[in-house]
């Protein structure tokens, strides 16, 4: 994440402000970029305080369930996307476009990355794939995720 001095100062008046919140702290623990990127969520991208918490203990729900050997490579992948729309995301370097990801998904359930709805049929559409278990090697199913 490449951030201005301005922006940089507002992330991290946007992680401060939900610091105190359990279900942040619990998933900073254990996703700390995505935690970020949720703070910058509430702040900068509309998503209401009540759905990031929801979306954090969901989160960590997943992690718990899914306990993926490369969780790094999972929370940074998904700190890409947690709390935007589709034009919001910046897919420079792939090959692909938020319109393509927009068509491609939207159909699946993922309007969006805003609500733990959305995120949730994302992850069990995306567990289908075989990126999926490849780059984050899980040992669990979102089956398994309430």
């Amino acid at each position: 994440m490449k951030l201005t001095a301005e922006e940089a100062l507002a992330t991290a008046r946007a992680t401060l402000a939900v610091a105190d919140r359990a279900p942040f702290a619990a998933l900073h623990a254990v996703m700390p970029r995505s935690t970020v990127e949720l703070a910058r969520a509430v702040r900068e991208r509309g998503v209401a305080l009540a759905e990031a918490d929801d979306i954090a203990a969901y989160l960590v729900r997943v992690v718990a369930a899914l306990r993926f050997e490369r969780l790094d490579r999972f929370d940074e992948n998904h700190a890409h996307v947690t709390g935007r729309a589709f034009p919001e995301i910046d897919y420079r370097g792939e090959a692909m476009t938020w319109q393509s990801q927009q068509r491609d998904w939207t159909p699946l359930g993922v309007p969006d990355y805003k609500t733990r709805a959305h995120i949730h049929a994302y992850f069990v559409a995306a567990e289908k794939l075989p990126h999926w278990a490849a780059v984050y090697r899980p040992r669990g199913k979102m089956a398994a995720v309430r």
